[in-house]
């Protein structure tokens, strides 16, 4: 009897010390599987940005750590773009910078100096000009400018890099811009600028030493959330269980966008609003797409530009209502490559600097 009273009270203590083991088992299995996935989507991430860009882009750029990327120094690439039926001139100048002009680091005392910031639109890699030229151009011609500026010359320096968005504006001016000794700071944006996460282009040498920038979004995951990940893995459809760290769930942290109009706002309006702080004497311009000309705006970007709107203490200027409109749509077509690229034409570059010109006089 007492014999089988010892073997029976015994059961309950093998049951529990199996199953305490198997639990620690499958814990350590469950931890190093997070473990492996966070390595995993973390070289993804890197994958996935570099898969972004295209063979032409890749062979105009060169990889920076701060910026994203830059321009190669002293382009000049001329070709025409069979698909998109448009004639394409690239230069830049020795500091890499889209432009025809030459100038110094260092600036003269009898230069009025602006730096511009922006993206496609800026530095108009589907032109043969660029419009921030043409400005320079047009200023210096301008006799109430000079007055106005008390300088005798003017100098437009283009550091817009096309992909990039607003939070990259910021790494560009305090990496870039400021050190050219600027006068006045113009950033040129389109509205789904406020979208875009930190882009890099080029060839990456160091993989590691980008991961912890591109890891941003991915280091906001719970990557230790209790849930049986392994079994929804191995089991899910038989126990109807959702993964946790799905490949669709996770993608949304690997795209060019940041995942939610909130945080794009945000994150872009402080990285203008430190650019401001620096340097108060900047300009916003918002410049027009085809679709917005024609009151068709794409809605995909209007919330998170309104949030970003709502954040930013400083004056947005809206250069739709500083063109020379009218009610021809065949116009805005001139101004555009449309529908085949929807950026501008050279005629459109031309229309805008004029009214940046005539902003920039008489504001």
């Amino acid at each position: 009897m007492i014999r089988f009273y010892f073997k029976f009270n015994s059961i309950p203590k093998i049951i529990i010390i199996n199953f305490i083991s198997i639990l620690t088992i499958y814990m350590v299995i469950e931890i190093s599987y997070r473990f492996y996935l966070k390595k995993f989507y973390s070289n993804k991430i890197i994958e996935q940005n570099i898969s972004t860009q295209s063979n032409l882009a890749r062979n105009r750029s060169v990889f920076d750590i701060d910026l994203g990327y830059r321009y190669k120094k002293n382009l000049n690439l001329n070709w025409y773009d069979t698909q998109k039926k448009i004639q394409i001139r690239l230069k830049t100048n020795s500091f890499g910078h889209m432009s025809d002009k030459i100038y110094k680091k260092e600036k003269d005392k009898n230069v009025f100096r602006i730096g511009v910031i922006g993206d496609s639109f800026t530095a108009n890699v589907t032109n043969t000009l660029r419009w921030t030229d043409l400005l320079q151009d047009k200023l210096n011609l301008s006799n109430i400018w000079n007055k106005k500026i008390n300088k005798s010359k003017t100098e437009v320096l283009n550091f817009a890099l096309d992909g990039v968005g607003v939070i990259q504006f910021n790494s560009i001016y305090f990496h870039e811009t400021k050190n050219f000794d600027i006068d006045l700071l113009i950033i040129n944006m389109i509205k789904n600028d406020v979208l875009r996460r930190f882009y890099y282009r080029g060839k990456i040498i160091d993989k590691e030493e980008i991961k912890s920038k591109l890891n941003e979004e991915l280091n906001q995951i719970n990557w230790f959330k209790a849930h049986p990940e392994v079994i929804a893995v191995l089991f899910g459809d038989f126990f109807k269980i959702e993964r946790e760290y799905s490949p669709i769930k996770i993608k949304s942290y690997l795209g060019r966008f940041f995942r939610t109009d909130e945080d794009a706002a945000l994150k872009s309006s402080r990285a203008i609003q430190e650019i401001i702080e620096d340097n108060p004497n900047t300009l916003i311009f918002i410049h027009p797409t085809y679709q917005e000309l024609i009151n068709k705006p794409q809605k995909i970007f209007q919330n998170s530009f309104n949030l970003f709107q709502k954040y930013l203490d400083h004056e947005l200027i809206f250069m739709k209502d500083q063109l020379l409109i009218t009610s021809n749509q065949n116009e805005y077509l001139q101004w555009y490559n449309w529908p085949l690229d929807a950026h501008p034409s050279d005629f459109g570059l031309k229309i805008y600097a004029e009214s940046i010109k005539d902003y920039l006089i008489n504001r």
